[in-house]
C-alpha cells in the first residue's frame, strides 16, 4: 500500500497559485466591491442531511443549539455564526455561499442577514477572493485550506473534528463552544491561514502513484510502466 495523496487537491494548490498572481486584494474588489474596507467573512452552506442522517438533526450531544428554534446541523451553525458576528466590535462584510444542494427553503430565512449569496461564482476564485471563510465540514473549506486561506470550522459536536483532515490535524480551527467562536474567528483573521501541509496530505499524487506503478511493475518484467501509461 502507498498513501499516494489526492490528485485534486494538486489541482487545487496549482490553481491557487494562478490566482496568487491575480493578487487577493485584486479579487476581493472584483467579487466583493461594496465591501469597502471590512473584512469579507465567507459562509459556506451545507445540507442538514447525509450518512446517518440523525448526525445531522440537534441532539443531546449537540453543545450548540442557535437561536433554538432549529433542529438542522446547517440552521443552528449559522445562526451561532451570525449571533457571533454581531458581537464584534466591526461588523464584516458576510458572503453566503449556499452549497448546491441547498434550497432557498433551507437557508433563506437568514438571506437579509448576509450582505451578498454567492451562487455562480467560481468556487475556488471566490473562497480566495474572501478573507476568511467559515464552515462546517464542507470540502471548500479543506480546498481553502491548500490556498492558504484563513478557515474556521464550527461544528455541534466535538466528534466532528475528525470529519476533515485539515480540522483533524488542526489547520483549520475547529469550534464547538458558543463562548470560543467570536474571538476564534478575530484570532484566524489575524493569524492569517497555514500553508505547512507536511505529514498532513501529500502533494505530487500523480507522480507518486506513477513511480509506485512503476516500481512494482518493474519488480514484474523490468519494463518501464511510466513510458508505456503516459503513451496512452
Amino acid at each position: 500500500m502507498v498513501v499516494c495523496g489526492h490528485p485534486y487537491y494538486d489541482s487545487v494548490r496549482e490553481e491557487s497559485r494562478e490566482l496568487e498572481k491575480l493578487g487577493q486584494k485584486t479579487l476581493r474588489s472584483r467579487h466583493f466591491p461594496n465591501a469597502g474596507s471590512r473584512s469579507v467573512f465567507m459562509f459556506l452552506g451545507e445540507i442538514s442531511d447525509g450518512l446517518n442522517s440523525q448526525q445531522f438533526q440537534k441532539s443531546s450531544e449537540y453543545t450548540l443549539t442557535g437561536r433554538g428554534q432549529s433542529s438542522g446541523r446547517t440552521e443552528i451553525i449559522i445562526e451561532e455564526f451570525l449571533d457571533a458576528v454581531a458581537t464584534l466590535e466591526e461588523r464584516p462584510y458576510l458572503v453566503l455561499r449556499p452549497h448546491p444542494k441547498n434550497k432557498d427553503s433551507e437557508l433563506g430565512p437568514y438571506y437579509r442577514e448576509f450582505d451578498m449569496i454567492s451562487r455562480t461564482d467560481r468556487s475556488l476564485e471566490i473562497a480566495f477572493a474572501a478573507d476568511l471563510i467559515v464552515g462546517m465540514s464542507t470540502s471548500l473549506l479543506v480546498e481553502a485550506s491548500i490556498m492558504g486561506r484563513p478557515t474556521v470550522s464550527i461544528v455541534p459536536r466535538p466528534q466532528e473534528r475528525d470529519w476533515l483532515p485539515t480540522t483533524a490535524a488542526g489547520i483549520t480551527p475547529c469550534v464547538t463552544s458558543r463562548d470560543a467562536i467570536a474571538s476564534t474567528l478575530v484570532q484566524t483573521l489575524k493569524c492569517g491561514g497555514v500553508c505547512d501541509f507536511e505529514g498532513v496530505m501529500p502533494f505530487g499524487a500523480t507522480k507518486r502513484a506513477l513511480a509506485a506503478l512503476e516500481q512494482f511493475r518493474s519488480r514484474l518484467n523490468g519494463t518501464n510502466f511510466c513510458r508505456e501509461f503516459k503513451s496512452t
